[in-house]
């Protein structure tokens, strides 16, 4: 099996074992050149992901790769969480951090600025609306414009 279908099946098994969990699959890292091979997954919950969570979705995983013998030879299984500082890329990305504080870094200036903060409002397949704290107006970016987004970590 190739790595793009080992990959993929990967990525199935994963959400497959997360939804019955209570999780949610954020990504997969699939490292098919390393020895030993990796394939780190990355959960998700609300209210946050925890060792047990990782060690139970570990161990989902483990007996799932075994069943299948999907990766030839020995393999590195990670199970993490995305962490707070990790870039929003996706719409499910953005769903989950919907109302809470986000850093933008655009590629070009506007409004004579490439970084804003604020709370994101909306968003979808060509926008994102943040509202700016003290601001009563919010500014609207095009999705392309935008070349780094993640949660704002607040002390």
């Amino acid at each position: 099996m190739n790595k793009n279908k080992i990959y993929e099946r990967l990525k199935t098994l994963g959400q497959e074992a997360a939804e019955a969990l209570g999780y949610e699959l954020v990504d997969l890292e699939f490292k098919p050149g390393t020895d030993p091979v990796r394939a780190l997954f990355y959960i998700y919950k609300e209210e946050g992901v925890s060792i047990d969570d990782c060690v139970h979705m570990s161990k989902a995983l483990d007996k799932a790769l075994e069943k299948e013998d999907l990766i030839p030879g020995a393999y590195h299984l990670e199970v993490s969480s995305p962490g707070l500082d990790r870039p929003l890329k996706t719409l499910d990305d953005y769903r989950r951090n919907k109302n809470k504080i986000v850093d933008i870094h655009l590629y070009a200036p506007i409004h004579g600025k490439k970084d804003f903060q604020g709370e994101l409002v909306a968003y979808n397949q060509d926008e994102v609306v943040i509202k700016q704290p003290d601001e009563d107006e919010e500014i609207t970016f095009p999705r392309k414009s935008i070349s780094m987004m993640r949660q704002a970590i607040i002390f």
